[in-house]
């Protein structure tokens, strides 16, 4: 079979693009609405996890910024933020509507997260051990979160 000019051409910049880590964040909610709950579990433990450790490097920049007096960096750092939400927004879900809850609950979670951290180190006195450590705690948390459902889909995969 010969090949055309046409079957050649690289891919277009605009073709659909695959939901977030290639999986159909849609179908993830139909299988919650059928109760297959055993098998979303394991992505909704990873999406958890994923915004306690977002709100662990909140923590992370806020104290850095506090130390360091420095009002430019917070700034750039939301702007960073805001992209990187779109971001997600963008390739969550193919059904706008649906990706914007998603979203607005990752920071929710993360927002929630954040604020307990806020507050111990307010009521700390603002003490930078307790921003330190309850910003190792926040990361160390989200890892403890994520892992369980990182091995429940591996197991998944080998069978």
């Amino acid at each position: 079979m010969s090949q055309t000019p046409l079957d050649n051409k690289p891919p277009s910049r605009h073709t659909r693009r695959p939901p977030l880590a290639e999986i159909d964040s849609w179908e993830l909610w139909q299988e919650w609405k059928r109760g297959e709950r055993q098998a979303v579990m394991p992505w909704l433990r990873l999406l958890a996890g994923f915004c306690v450790v977002l709100a662990a490097m909140y923590s992370f920049f806020y104290v850095s910024s506090v130390l360091s007096e420095d009002t430019i960096g917070p700034v750039i750092l939301l702007v960073v933020y805001v992209g990187f939400l779109y971001w997600i927004w963008a390739r969550i879900s193919p059904r706008k509507g649906f990706a914007f809850g998603i979203v607005g609950v990752m920071v929710a979670v993360s927002l929630i997260a954040f604020a307990l951290w806020f507050v111990a180190y307010w009521l700390s006195g603002w003490s930078v051990w307790v921003g330190i450590v309850g910003t190792l705690t926040l990361g160390v948390l989200g890892l403890l979160i994520a892992l369980p459902g990182l091995n429940a889909m591996a197991k998944e995969s080998e069978s």
